[in-house]
């Protein structure tokens, strides 16, 4: 889960989930859907840049859901676009994508976050650095990464949306939900995603926020 929640801090889909749950535009800022074709043509942003300054395009779309597609890469998303028969990129853009079926939840799967097609096209996605050092258009980019022991996030000022007001985000990589709990009450951390277990402790306890979350 906290590498889930890592990815969404660095990168974007198309689409995004508010706060009530619902699909809605992120770095496409609109979208038609043609139902006799199946055909999505997505509208994207014209002020959203990736961290290294490159401008977002259709070609980055283009490229994110081939890599899924492509069996090689062994992508754990690849069912979700299964439905999908081409994508074109009209423009710098624009993005069409045509379906071999009507799908009603293909707009929740492009909160899929894109990735930089100039700097991936042509690599070998099992073998590439660029995972270990990330490239995205999120809110936040890596400041550093100490293999199994901490993740930090910088802010970034330049978002699409506006500066977050957080600076910085410091992921521990932690033993076990245990370990999470104990580090949580002696201070150590100030967020975790807990077991009802494990959290129950933190239920009533002073200084502390306890929310509940529902899963399927």
């Amino acid at each position: 889960d906290e590498y889930g929640e890592i990815d969404a801090l660095l990168f974007d889909g198309l689409t995004r989930r508010d706060g009530t749950g619902m699909t809605v535009p992120a770095l496409a800022e609109s979208w038609t859907y043609d139902e006799a074709t199946h055909t999505y043509t997505f509208h994207l942003r014209a002020d959203v840049t990736w961290h290294d300054g490159k401008p977002l395009c259709a070609d980055d779309v283009k490229f994110t859901i081939g890599a899924i597609l492509d069996p090689k890469n062994r992508s754990l998303q690849r069912p979700y676009f299964e439905d999908v028969r081409e994508i074109t990129a009209v423009d710098a853009g624009t993005v069409r994508i045509q379906l071999a079926v009507h799908n009603e939840a293909f707009l929740d799967y492009m909160t899929q976050p894109i990735l930089p097609a100039h700097l991936l096209a042509g690599e070998d996605l099992a073998q590439t650095g660029f995972f270990h050092r990330p490239i995205g258009t999120g809110p936040y980019k890596i400041e550093s990464w100490e293999a199994g022991k901490e993740i930090v996030l910088a802010k970034n000022e330049d978002y699409y949306l506006g500066a977050p007001k957080v600076d910085r985000f410091v992921f521990r990589i932690m033993e076990d939900d245990a370990a999470e709990a104990e580090a949580l009450a002696d201070g150590t951390i100030d967020m975790a995603h807990l077991s009802a277990q494990n959290a129950a402790q933190f239920r009533d306890a002073a200084g502390y926020r306890y929310y509940d979350m529902k899963s399927t």
